[in-house]
């Protein structure tokens, strides 16, 4: 049977899509478990898995990294019985590579009460079609609209090549272990034009979202 949602924050036109597709691969489940996770950049690829399925356990290329592209959502089906988180991934091109990076769209689920553990599920909604080349990101030679009102904080997670590691740590970008990698990361190939000074408080992130993205994709061009 199908699933009623009950949604606890407003979702998106595309986190309802995916939220529907979830709802429809959720009564086969069994079927779709532990599926070989190296085949989820494979177009509708779809699995389920009693283990968490993380950033880190994705396959990339040395060019480009996964990058989650907005914050952690949560919303609630069977009337309110079962949580679900809901995370976006994307292909992000590390700042050092001119090579472009491949135009992917990944989502990962975590379900809680649903089974006595918590299950966890990946869809690709946009990958690359068995045996061709996939798709790469266009470039943009203009800044894209932004919607402030959908934007949170951690959606800048993007950014944090581009801030001191204090600053990451404020603003959740980072936690204190990955520390010392961001260090040696940061320091190395980094074009100092492309530096934008982090902001001096939290507030004037929160407040000045638009500003804050329209300047970034300025000193890109």
């Amino acid at each position: 049977f199908f699933l009623s949602t009950a949604m606890t924050t407003k979702l998106t036109t595309e986190q309802q899509r995916a939220t529907t597709v979830l709802e429809e691969k959720l009564v086969m489940w069994k079927s779709l478990l532990n599926q070989p996770i190296h085949n989820c950049t494979q177009t509708n690829f779809f699995c389920f898995s009693i283990s968490p399925i993380r950033r880190e356990h994705l396959p990339h290329e040395e060019h480009w990294v996964w990058n989650q592209s907005n914050a952690k959502l949560c919303t609630t089906m069977y009337e309110g019985r079962v949580g679900v988180t809901i995370q976006k991934f994307n292909a992000r091109k590390k700042p050092k590579y001119d090579q472009r990076q491949p135009s992917y769209k990944v989502w990962i689920f975590t379900l809680e009460n649903y089974l006595p553990d918590p299950l966890y599920a990946l869809w690709c909604e946009k990958g690359k079609q068995f045996g061709e080349e996939p798709e790469l990101v266009a470039v943009h030679n203009h800044i894209p609209k932004v919607q402030p009102e959908e934007l949170r904080l951690e959606s800048f997670d993007f950014l944090r090549d581009f801030v001191s590691e204090e600053s990451a740590l404020e603003f959740g970008w980072i936690t204190p272990n990955q520390g010392t990698n961001f260090r040696n990361h940061n320091t190395q190939n980094l074009p100092q034009q492309n530096v934008i000074p982090p902001p001096h408080t939290t507030t004037f992130v929160d407040n000045s979202f638009t500003h804050f993205t329209q300047e970034y994709y300025r000193s890109q061009q």
